[in-house]
């Protein structure tokens, strides 16, 4: 790979590599894309405004006590959220992308409310579901079985609009992170800046790093005892009667794709 030295003629302070582009790149094309992202959104906004149709949240969402939390707030913060998703925050991306100091930690906080919103108040567990099912609708490919519920709630326009919070939540959260790093002159590419490391230190990132990675392979470790017990006939966490019931309707084997 090639690189850049950067320092005098006797001392190298640092060893830079050269990005040639691609998805590891993300810190220059992020912001961009997370600006075409909210035009897109905007355009989607003044459609539901002028057609009177497709709008997300309607009164069937807003009822489901278990379909994103931002449907449990009423239309009108609904319509809030969702205009200020748009032209607002392009424009603030704009801004962002040219590095403006100024209102620095403004910007910062509003662009990790923006992806904290897209990821928590504008989605909600059914994504999580649809992806959990993946490899159970593998498998029944393979065996013929009937695919078309699913199908048909991928489809959903309020399925399809989760999604599309979802890319946004990343796509903005990149942004605030690349702009993050852009205003405070720290490394595009690490967020490290000049002076001591302390905790981003090679040494003591990788201590830690190694920690939260354990962590995160315990938690589905965790997940999947509790759908082994209840294939294997043990109603842990549960009534026998629950279990029994679920038995019945194949609900635990099924649990084993989970």
């Amino acid at each position: 790979m090639n690189k850049i030295l950067l320092g005098n003629e006797n001392r190298v302070s640092s060893v830079v590599p050269v990005r040639s582009g691609g998805v590891r790149d993300w810190q220059h094309w992020v912001p961009y894309a997370a600006i075409v992202w909210s035009l897109i959104y905007a355009a989607l906004g003044i459609y539901w405004v002028v057609s009177g149709r497709g709008f997300p949240y309607t009164p069937e969402i807003m009822s489901n006590s278990s379909g994103p939390l931002l449907g449990q707030l009423g239309p009108g913060m609904a319509w809030i959220v969702v205009l200020l998703a748009g032209i607002p925050a392009a424009a603030m991306g704009v801004v962002m992308v040219r590095g403006v100091r100024v209102l620095r930690t403004l910007f910062l906080t509003v662009g990790t409310l923006l992806a904290g919103t897209l990821f928590f108040l504008m989605t909600d567990l059914e994504l999580l579901a649809l992806l959990g099912y993946i490899p159970l609708i593998i498998f029944k490919l393979f065996t013929g079985d009937e695919i078309g519920f699913y199908l048909e709630t991928i489809t959903r326009w309020t399925v399809i609009h989760q999604w599309l919070c979802l890319i946004g939540g990343f796509l903005w959260l990149g942004a605030t992170v690349s702009y993050a790093r852009r205003s405070g002159d720290a490394c595009l590419y690490c967020g490290r800046q000049d002076g001591p490391e302390r905790w981003t230190s090679p040494n003591q990132a990788a201590r830690w790093g190694r920690i939260a990675v354990y962590i995160s392979m315990l938690v589905p470790v965790l997940y999947a005892i509790t759908r082994y017990a209840w294939a294997l006939g043990f109603p842990l966490g549960m009534s026998e009667e629950h279990w029994r019931w679920g038995q019945e309707r194949g609900e635990w084997i099924s649990g084993l794709f989970l």
